[in-house]
């Protein structure tokens, strides 16, 4: 009898979503098109919340990016982009690993994010990594996810490296058996001068991912990057 008493007061601790029946998100997803009206927009006075909006400063590092001749962007290093990019490569497929206590997101270029829905809140001091600390609650069968810490490195626009002040909310939820989106709002003080809002839209595919090695498709025979544009 304690034994069944001890098994029923463990159910009872769980968090409520570990004992109710997670969605079905199984097999790879796909992004469709791109999650910007337009990314490169910068200066624009378009009203559309769904263009980037970046300040003086923002505009600034662009430009000194774009004049290093050393520079060379994230993919071509094999490194990952970062948050919110990262969650919709281009081409390529994302598995979403839903478990009680965390969904894993895992990407064909290897990018893997980890969202505890445990209840637990940010750390007070988190490591900045390109996925950034992500802590989520579930809304029914919508996701809602809160982002901080993603590190310098990462890149929001194209030239435009992340402040470690970017802050993302993402709504994921599947809509129909063979679609799902994510809403993001991204907010940083430095870089933007508005929120960000997106909406981006996955399409569930038939057949699994395929293995991406980076650094077995980005340099020549030297060992070096090979930058030459294709033939044709």
């Amino acid at each position: 009898m304690a034994a069944r008493i001890l098994v029923i007061f463990c159910a009872l601790a769980l968090p409520a979503v570990a004992r109710a029946a997670l969605p079905d998100w199984s097999g790879t997803w796909y992004a469709i098109g791109s999650k910007a009206a337009d990314p490169n927009a910068g200066a624009t006075s378009s009203a559309d919340p769904s263009v980037i909006q970046l300040t003086a400063k923002a505009l600034a590092m662009r430009a000194a990016v774009k004049a290093d001749p050393t520079w060379i962007e994230n993919a071509a290093r094999c490194e990952p982009r970062g948050m919110p990019s990262d969650m919709s490569p281009p081409a390529m497929g994302v598995e979403f690993l839903l478990t009680p206590g965390r969904v894993t997101t895992i990407a064909e270029n290897g990018f893997v994010r980890r969202i505890y829905t445990d209840g637990r809140s940010h750390p007070p001091d988190p490591d900045p990594t390109f996925a950034g600390n992500s802590v989520g609650h579930w809304e029914g069968d919508t996701l809602v996810v809160d982002t901080i810490a993603i590190t310098s490195s990462a890149e929001l626009a194209p030239q435009v490296y992340e402040t470690g002040k970017t802050h993302i909310v993402e709504r994921m939820r599947r809509i129909s058996a063979d679609r799902l989106e994510i809403d993001g709002t991204v907010t940083d003080p430095d870089l933007l001068k508005r929120p960000w809002t997106y909406r981006q839209m996955f399409r569930r595919a038939t057949t699994p991912m395929d293995e991406f090695v980076c650094t077995q498709d980005n340099r020549d025979g030297t060992g070096k990057v090979d930058l030459t544009p294709p033939a044709g």
